[in-house]
């Protein structure tokens, strides 16, 4: 997320890019529009620079299944301290098995 930061500047978030399209004197800083709302919404650009970066590694590695199990949080009953320390080990599998 920094190196896109870095490499697209204003363009990154919408908000950011709207100011320099505008010229208003905004903040066209994306570290500092972040820092404010870490839910900022990217750019077509922005959304492009991560897709290329993630394509490769994906098509190569696989994605994971969300819906496995294994990913669930363990139910909590209890709010005391130290409960997830009793939460019992899942194994998992490399890709290669």
């Amino acid at each position: 997320m920094v190196d896109m930061m870095i490499e697209l500047g204003p363009d990154s978030f919408a908000p950011t890019q709207s100011n320099l399209n505008a010229g208003s004197g905004g903040n066209l800083n994306p570290r500092r529009a972040i820092m404010r709302k870490p839910h900022m919404a990217l750019t077509s650009q922005a959304d492009k620079w991560i897709f290329d970066r993630l394509e490769k590694p994906l098509m190569r590695s696989g994605a994971l299944d969300l819906t496995d199990p294994r990913f669930d949080l363990p139910a909590v009953q209890d709010s005391s301290p130290g409960v997830f320390a009793t939460v019992p080990h899942v194994p998992t599998q490399s890709p290669e098995e």
